[in-house]
């Protein structure tokens, strides 16, 4: 094995033990933990005044991949006491196989405010980059580099400097950008192409993911979704309006096969535990993207501007999406011009091996 194998560059542990806390349980994460642990998530964005506040599912996912497993991937921290005692920290540690640019180990969890300053995080963080150099060890690509990353917003909560101590360092700035649908929008616009609602068409839903996985090839820490796993994590996602995504096809090819004429998607999701409030309800743009070749006559505008109208004939007030501030291919002008501004940054932290 040289130097340039990523395993050797992780030099992982070939036993990984839960850190000892005094005075607290360690253990991995069951299925049956997701509503506590949720509980404690919801409690943690509260006393930090988060902006994006976790949708119920994320926790839940990853038990359903099958590469993964909670025994080796998940912490749970609860008090040793008498009685059966509500958790007060969680780490997680998730991936997604079939790495591109860089093999990516993403991870979450976080410490109750009042169990804070006992090194808690420390051990958690600690933990998950341990875990993290065992994924690379393990990986497929071994010639690749490896990426351990976490999205934090800029709150005076320690975990920022945390992190930095662990080796991370800030990598990139996302803009979550928001528009109230009273305002004037572009008029729907004439393209060339053809939209269509995804709903619960295979073949749109498979041209959706043949252009997500081609527009978003060159985008930072994106990676190509196999039709499993887009089924499941995407389209079968709790949070997805199928309904209210569509997919530009090109007329001018063949009729009878309609995923290779899908040239543009645009996914909505819905995120309830996000909106001001259940009367105020807000569309998502959970993806955007355009074949390259087809880039430069308007469809993603067009794309936008059709999502846009078909939110306010559905109630909503406004719309949402995340865009990277450093995204090459001018996403983040193209929101401003139909009316998006910033509502918030989110920063993704990221330690490379």
């Amino acid at each position: 094995m040289s130097e340039s194998d990523l395993a050797a560059r992780a030099a992982a542990t070939g036993v990984l033990s839960a850190p000892v806390l005094a005075g607290y349980d360690v253990r991995p994460m069951v299925r049956d933990d997701v509503d506590a642990v949720l509980g404690l998530v919801r409690l943690i964005e509260t006393a930090d005044q988060v902006g994006w506040r976790m949708p119920a599912g994320d926790l839940a996912e990853p038990f359903a991949d099958p590469w993964w497993a909670p025994g080796p991937n998940t912490l749970l921290i609860t008090p040793i006491g008498p009685a059966v005692a509500a958790p007060v920290g969680w780490a997680v540690v998730t991936w997604r196989p079939g790495a591109v640019d860089a093999v990516r180990v993403h991870v979450d969890g976080g410490v109750h405010p009042g169990h804070r300053g006992r090194g808690m995080g420390r051990a958690l963080v600690a933990w998950q980059v341990a875990r993290a150099r065992q994924v690379f060890a393990a990986a497929d690509e071994q010639y690749l580099p490896g990426v351990v990353d976490r999205w934090v917003e800029p709150r005076p909560n320690g975990l920022p400097e945390l992190l930095s101590r662990q080796g991370f360092e800030p990598a990139r700035t996302y803009l979550e950008m928001a528009l109230a649908l009273d305002s004037p929008l572009p008029e729907r616009g004439v393209t060339g192409v053809e939209f269509s609602v995804i709903g619960g068409d295979l073949g749109l839903g498979e041209g959706a993911r043949r252009v997500n996985n081609v527009g978003f090839a060159e985008h930072h820490g994106s990676q190509p979704f196999d039709p499993e796993t887009w089924q499941r994590q995407i389209l079968q996602r709790d949070t997805s309006r199928l309904d209210l995504s569509m997919v530009a096809l090109d007329p001018s090819l063949p009729a009878d096969d309609v995923p290779d004429r899908a040239v543009g998607l645009l996914l909505t999701g819905l995120y309830p535990d996000n909106w001001p409030s259940p009367q105020r309800p807000e569309g998502w743009v959970d993806d955007l993207a355009v074949l390259p070749g087809h880039r430069g006559r308007g469809i993603g505008k067009a794309l936008l501007v059709e999502a846009l109208h078909t939110y306010r004939e559905h109630g909503m007030v406004s719309a949402g999406l995340m865009a990277d501030s450093e995204n090459g291919s001018g996403a983040v002008g193209l929101y401003e011009s139909v009316g998006f501004r910033t509502r918030r940054t989110v920063i993704s932290y990221e330690l490379r091996i």
